[in-house]
């Protein structure tokens, strides 16, 4: 049998790589150029969630459970697979904790997290803001219902 030739697929994986690179870029703009409120109304951060339910997962994942502390319904959409990044309210300049969405619905979200959260995941309001995918298929959607 002779060798296939894969110079189809390399063309298809180098697209793929300009796709990403581009989704990358016009998020990390959209996140520079608007406010917290509109990145808000865009779906794109939950602002002022608690943690409220914290337990062990598959593979001893750590998972927290969000939610607004009236309970009220987010704006954004989470989706299983979501990247997400969880940072203080207030702090800018902290290092947020990176974790995946495993649950979401209209009050609550579930967040997995490889590693121990840090101390300010269950101290105080935190923001969850939607995090830049590494595949195409899994780019945020945008909210539903508006």
């Amino acid at each position: 049998m002779a060798p296939r030739d894969t110079s189809f697929f390399d063309g298809l994986l180098r697209l793929l790589a300009l796709e990403r690179a581009a989704a990358r870029a016009r998020f990390e703009e959209e996140r520079a150029r608007l406010t917290l409120a509109e990145l808000e109304n865009k779906g794109l951060v939950a602002l002022d969630l608690e943690a409220v339910e914290e337990s062990i997962g598959l593979g001893g994942r750590i998972l927290v459970t969000f939610q607004h502390p009236e309970r009220r319904d987010l704006r954004a959409r989470f989706h299983p697979g979501d990247l997400v990044q969880v940072r203080p309210r207030k702090a800018e300049e902290v290092a947020p904790a990176h974790g995946i969405v495993s649950r979401g619905n209209r009050r609550q979200v579930q967040i997995a997290f490889d590693r121990p959260p840090p101390e300010f995941v269950a101290e105080g309001r935190l923001r969850l803001d939607l995090a830049p995918t590494t595949s195409p298929s899994t780019a945020p959607r945008p909210p539903s219902g508006g």
